[in-house]
């Protein structure tokens, strides 16, 4: 039987939607792909790819030279963000080395093994003998074991200098996975890889679980408790309470705007969620002779972004700053500047390469050039700062001061410098989960 010849196979793209939501805000959950941000204690870098940790006999991955067969050839896994009117984002991209398993779902069952205990037997065996251990566990004792945890050995995860938006005309992405061949859906294909080529890149720096130890990444806060850990509204909440509190507004201004000039003459009005035309804007405050825009964007992108006739684009940071500086000042001769912040977390407006600006700041330079220097970029990490060291200045009768600790907890939360080691933190947080388990049996065991 002739073999057949598989040198110029049609390429495809794997993409995957980080399961980033609601999940991993459950006591215990991880997602698995968390594990695409972290090293083994080995430092060698494997990645996991939805659902089910398999990958289909007709991928033959581009260095492979154990699993050989395949119609289509497989370079990068990506991974995306959910689809949006046909659309996605392309977060990172990992270079992909080998399979590491081709461990088969039934084929008359999508979403069951064959045989369960056959199945955990051989992926037993695979973690061993590639030693994918973290922080001392193997990977199956910080996740699940009940599924396959991993899929590729890749040689890198890099991330996009600018957003990578690509609107799909052919193929229907949907829930977590999905392939895009050259083949088969030729446009969408084409649009992918220009713009993969025309892109630059920047590296990513993975660690293993054992480096950079921070004690207070896995503190809980009230926000863990009611599944609130990512709600961009708990987040203004907590701030606006803050800054309607005597003083601290113009605290605020001063440590974040120490080159503005603030009107101490008149009190401050402090307001969330107020409306102006065609926006909402978190948190503004104001007084006869000066305004101020607080923006928050936990996990939001720029909001109303309009292409004008003159091709020029602006956001709702315009429209919330023109509101800022239209003062109607009857008392002095000279009306005060606006100031205005874009709170974030530190993994939002910071860039894993210091050389570079941001995720924030770039969207803002794509979308709403003319606000770049009108805004002023606060960090979740700084914001805590703030608060423990103006926590002596918060009145004993604030309602919520006995949540204070909490709050910068809760900021604290979202202070990582970049994505990747927010994801690290809950991987280690599942670390110390078992480790504590492991002592608490320790214990039991040395009682009886």
């Amino acid at each position: 039987m002739t073999k057949r010849d598989t040198t110029n196979r049609p390429q495809v793209y794997i993409v995957n939607k980080i399961f980033d939501g609601s999940w991993n805000d459950l006591e215990g959950n991880i997602s698995h792909e968390i594990i695409d941000f972290v090293l083994t204690d080995s430092e060698k870098y494997f990645v996991y790819n939805v659902p089910y940790g398999t990958c289909p006999d007709w991928i033959k991955v581009k260095k492979d030279t154990v699993y050989t067969e395949g119609s289509h050839e497989a370079e990068y896994l990506l991974l995306t963000s959910e689809t949006r009117d046909k659309t996605f984002r392309i977060l990172y991209r990992d270079k992909l080395i080998r399979k590491v398993h081709n461990v088969k779902c039934s084929p008359n069952c999508k979403l069951k093994w064959k045989d369960d205990t056959h199945k955990n037997d051989i992926m037993q065996a695979v973690y061993k003998t590639n030693n994918m251990c973290y922080g001392g566990k193997i990977i199956s004792e910080l996740i699940d074991n009940t599924t396959p945890l991993v899929t590729f050995e890749a040689e890198c995860i890099e991330m996009p200098e600018e957003p990578i938006d690509i609107p799909l005309t052919q193929y229907r992405y949907q829930r977590n996975k999905g392939y895009i061949k050259s083949d088969e859906f030729p446009d969408d294909y084409k649009k992918i890889n220009t713009r993969l080529n025309e892109s630059e890149w920047i590296p990513i720096k993975l660690n293993t679980l054992n480096e950079g130890e921070n004690p207070n990444y896995s503190s809980k806060t009230f926000l863990d408790l009611i599944l609130k850990n990512k709600s961009e509204d708990c987040y203004t909440n907590m701030l606006y309470s803050i800054l309607h509190e005597s003083g601290m507004l113009q605290r605020f201004c001063q440590r974040f705007a120490p080159d503005s000039v603030i009107d101490t003459s008149e009190k401050f009005s402090v307001e969330r969620e107020s409306s102006i035309k065609n926006g909402r804007m978190d948190i503004c405050a104001y007084n006869v002779h000066q305004r101020i825009v607080i923006e928050n964007k936990l996990e939001s992108g720029l909001n109303g972004i309009k292409i004008n006739a003159n091709s020029d684009s602006h956001s709702q940071l315009s429209i919330y700053y023109d509101w800022a500086k239209d003062v109607k000042d009857w008392a002095k001769d000279v009306k005060m500047k606006p100031i205005c912040f874009i709170i974030a977390p530190d993994y939002r407006i910071l860039s894993p390469d210091s050389k570079r600006q941001g995720q924030i700041w770039k969207e803002i330079n794509k979308y709403d050039h003319q606000m770049k220097d009108k805004y002023i970029l606060v960090t979740y990490g700084e914001i805590r700062d703030f608060l423990k060291e103006n926590e002596e200045f918060i009145s004993k009768n604030y309602k919520y001061h006995e949540y204070l600790k909490d709050m910068i907890e809760s900021f604290n939360r979202h202070s990582y410098p970049n994505k990747v080691e927010y994801y690290r933190s809950l991987l280690k947080a599942s670390l110390n989960s078992n480790r504590g388990l492991n002592m608490r049996k320790i214990t039991m065991n040395e009682i009886e």
